[in-house]
């Protein structure tokens, strides 16, 4: 800013300038992909889970002045941390290619795992992202995965379930 000056019609002005230093700023940003693997995920839902990470991934790649890290966590009746944290961009699409079908489904331990790698990171922003098919039969409960069984299921629609300690 410039002092204090009269003009020409005797009026008080001072020349202000401002500065947004936008292109400074570089964003960090954290994206977990939390990916359902078991047995439901047939060979071409897996094919096509893998084709939407993958193209989220060259998304983000695509981005300017942003420094994103990605983490892929995968489950079946359990979470695996297939890129072991957060990682570049690339290696998270090597981790991609890895992906196979396996067993079971237990969303929550997936979920669990994908929001702990998002905790870990130290990104601005952060975004967890699922992607699966459908319906559990596995949950956590007080830290042990627990299996939900059918015991009965009639025309009504009523439905018993029956917890059973998964192993």
């Amino acid at each position: 800013a410039t002092n204090l000056q009269k003009n020409t019609n005797n009026e008080w002005q001072s020349q202000v300038t401002l500065s947004l230093p936008a292109d400074n700023y570089k964003p960090t940003v954290d994206v977990v992909m939390v990916i359902d693997v078991s047995s439901s995920m047939k060979e071409q839902d897996i094919d096509d889970a893998k084709l939407a990470a993958k193209a989220m991934c060259e998304e983000l790649a695509q981005k300017e002045n942003v420094e994103t890290k990605v983490g892929i966590v995968t489950f079946d009746k359990t979470a695996h941390n297939l890129t072991e944290g957060l990682v570049s961009i690339s290696e998270a699409e090597n981790a991609i290619s890895n992906i196979e079908a396996s067993s079971d489904t237990n969303m929550m331990a997936g979920l669990i795992a994908g929001k702990a790698m998002l905790d870990s990171g130290t990104g601005a922003d952060k975004y967890l992202v699922l992607m699966s098919d459908g319906i559990p039969i596995y949950w956590m409960e007080n830290g042990e995965v627990v299996s939900k069984t059918l015991i009965r299921y009639n025309k009504d629609k009523e439905t018993e379930l029956e917890r059973v300690p998964a192993g």
